[in-house]
């Protein structure tokens, strides 16, 4: 059969005017830190201050129609949500809003925090479950504070009433490993400090410093009791000035002038499953409210993201930047460009998805790269990695957190890619989801900086597709060790369940193996493990430590070889 070759000059035109559209359609966006956007209206009845029907689970809710992932409201960036004032034809009124969550610090909840009210050398309020604990006037002023000695779970304890999804301000002076912290107690479980509690675990060596974070109760699911215990317990120290006070989070807004207001609400989400509180404090929530009314479709900031690239009998082929997740169905973006673009530093790694959905039954036989840049130089062969992205069907939600109790924000379940196999041929079926292919581009350090420009061909049973590309390789060089640490939990505990998935059982060699490679997988993107020391040496069911000649080996091979950040220790 006669090989086809198909280029792009037949996509010029439509490209330029569709590039001119999807300019005209995102040139009005803010800030490209806010993928989301939301028209709403208010009617506001009077100039002043007034408390927006805006709750977290409100904004979430629109955000989730246009999101991938499902993101959870209590884990809401309450800094991140900004109003830009439009007019009736959505053109800019205002762009400093005076807007956005506050919160307010309320009332005292802890009876005798200071410990100045004692009766028969006892504090006034708190419950005392060890001989070690002693009054002392030895705080940081010399006034009273609590003092023991020794290590173990029993303590000092106060319980307060709280309510359900609040949040809550907890503060004391502490000396030495004095764990002070604000407990919950879990169903069949013991005395644990309140989950999605940001807390720096730094203890000076001496002197005394000031712990200082927010909590929030949530629903109280799987609570054994309703109260919350601020505990100190029998470790070393001293602790003084204990405070939980109650919460009150708002959206506020400041209106000149009366009159029905139209905005558009930007919001950038917080990836993780860290819970945060509004930075800006005020001394009080403003008695009025004001409802709100979503306006029109939430909206994303895709530009550049996704576009398609061709169209002919076997397939469509389009680009997504690897930040997004291609899902077996999703459809050809509407947009299209001529070429793919990205860039890089030397000695950086970076990738491109290109999706194909096949029409007809066939095969793509083989994907090969070529880039020429700088003074005629050619980026050599090994630079470019070619895989496929397999798609794997998650049945039962993620779980993350110490122990894994937490089920991550986004409880996916479904097929989503994610194995990287080597590419080889792979056939294809009419009516068949996407397939994926994933290029990696290695920038070798001594690469000229500057446009290097080429094609990807991609060989199909119905002839050749050629895909024009460039790349920007900017004039640095990142370092072989980065300077920004990581430490990705991959461990001599969390690498256990990889195994299972990997169809390997209790052969040591074949773990040893595994886990090595995805420890260097990981280094090879600047991404350093936990405790990369420890992979592949380690049975749970059988040590306890693996021996220390084999750890040093593995530490010697990740610091020297694949020049990670650190280990834990």
């Amino acid at each position: 059969m006669k090989t086809k070759s198909m280029h792009y000059a037949f996509w010029a035109i439509p490209v330029l005017l569709l590039a001119s559209r999807c300019g005209l359609a995102n040139a009005d966006w803010l800030d490209a830190f806010y993928p989301y956007r939301v028209p709403i209206v208010v009617d506001v009845s009077a100039p002043g201050e007034y408390q927006l029907d805006l709750a977290p689970e409100t904004v979430t809710a629109w955000i989730n129609e246009k999101a991938d992932f499902r993101f959870d409201p209590k884990f809401f960036g309450c800094d991140n949500v900004r109003l830009v004032e439009i007019d009736s034809q959505r053109r800019i009124v205002n762009r400093d809003v005076d807007a956005g969550y506050r919160i307010r610090i309320g009332r005292e909840l802890i009876v005798n925090g200071n410990f100045e009210t004692q009766e028969n050398g006892k504090p006034v309020g708190w419950q005392i479950g060890h001989q070690a604990f002693a009054l002392k006037k030895d705080s940081y002023d010399q006034s009273w504070c609590m003092t023991t000695e020794g290590a173990d779970r029993n303590g000092c304890v106060q319980s307060i009433p709280t309510e359900a999804n609040r949040w809550y301000y907890f503060s004391c002076r502490a000396r030495g490993p004095a764990a002070v912290n604000a407990h919950y107690f879990p169903k069949g479980n013991w005395w644990r400090v309140i989950p999605h509690t940001y807390r720096d675990p730094y203890i000076p060596a001496e002197g005394w410093y000031q712990v200082a974070y927010y909590f929030n109760t949530w629903d109280k699911a799987g609570w054994e009791t309703d109260q919350v215990q601020v505990r100190m317990e029998r470790f070393t120290g001293a602790a003084d000035e204990i405070s939980v006070k109650e919460c009150q989070v708002a959206f506020v807004l400041k209106a000149d002038k009366p009159g029905t207001k139209r905005y558009l609400l930007y919001y950038s989400p917080i990836e993780g499953n860290t819970s945060t509180v509004p930075s800006r404090q005020i001394e009080a929530i403003p008695d009025g409210s004001l409802s709100v009314q979503k306006a029109g479709d939430t909206e994303y900031l895709d530009q550049g993201l996704r576009y398609s690239l061709a169209s002919n009998s076997f397939c469509d082929l389009w680009y997504s930047s690897t930040i997004r997740k291609v899902f077996d169905r999703d459809p050809p973006p509407k947009s299209v460009r001529q070429k793919i673009s990205f860039s890089a530093a030397r000695n950086e790694s970076e990738a491109i998805q290109l999706v194909l959905r096949p029409k007809c039954d066939g095969q793509i036989k083989a994907v090969s790269a070529r880039l020429t840049g700088p003074r005629d130089y050619v980026m050599p062969s090994e630079c470019f990695d070619i895989r496929q992205a397999k798609y794997v069907t998650i049945q039962t939600p993620s779980r993350t957190g110490a122990g894994y109790r937490d089920v991550c924000r986004s409880a996916f379940t479904g097929r989503l890619p994610d194995p990287l196999p080597k590419f080889a041929p792979v056939a294809s079926k009419a009516g068949d989801g996407n397939i994926i292919i994933w290029v990696d581009v290695r920038v070798p350090k001594g690469a000229p900086a500057g446009l290097y420009q080429g094609e990807l061909d991609i060989d199909t049973s119905s002839g050749r597709v050629t895909v024009a590309w460039e790349l920007r390789v900017w004039d640095f060089t990142l370092p072989d060790r980065p300077t920004c640490r990581t430490a990705f939990q991959f461990s001599r505990y969390a690498n256990q369940f990889l195994l299972p998935f990997h169809k390997i059982g209790t052969d040591k060699q074949e773990r040893y193996d595994l886990s090595r490679a995805y420890i260097a997988e990981m280094a090879r993107y600047k991404i350093s493990a936990r405790s990369p020391h420890s992979a592949g040496v380690w049975d749970p069911d059988k040590e306890t430590l693996g021996p220390f000649g084999s750890e040093e080996k593995e530490l010697s091979w990740a610091l020297d070889k694949l020049h990670v950040t650190g280990c834990g220790v």
